[in-house]
């Protein structure tokens, strides 16, 4: 993630980046059953969005204990 993006994270509320995290999270289920069907090859996907899930959960607590 670029620095760029992790900018434009910090200027969203916590509950929209909890949202952001729900929905990555079931983006790394569907990817994580592609590559056991054989239907995804890539597998630095699910890792590149386990990453960015755990940034914007990061993210999240930080804005949350501010608040």
């Amino acid at each position: 993630m670029k620095k760029k993006n992790i900018e434009q994270l910090r200027e969203k509320s916590p509950e929209a980046l909890l949202k952001m995290a729900a929905d990555l999270g079931i983006e790394i289920i569907k990817g994580k059953a592609e590559l056991l069907t054989g239907r995804e090859k890539n597998i630095r996907k699910v890792k590149k969005m386990r990453q960015e899930k755990a940034i914007i959960l990061t993210i999240a607590r930080e804005k949350k204990g501010k608040i």
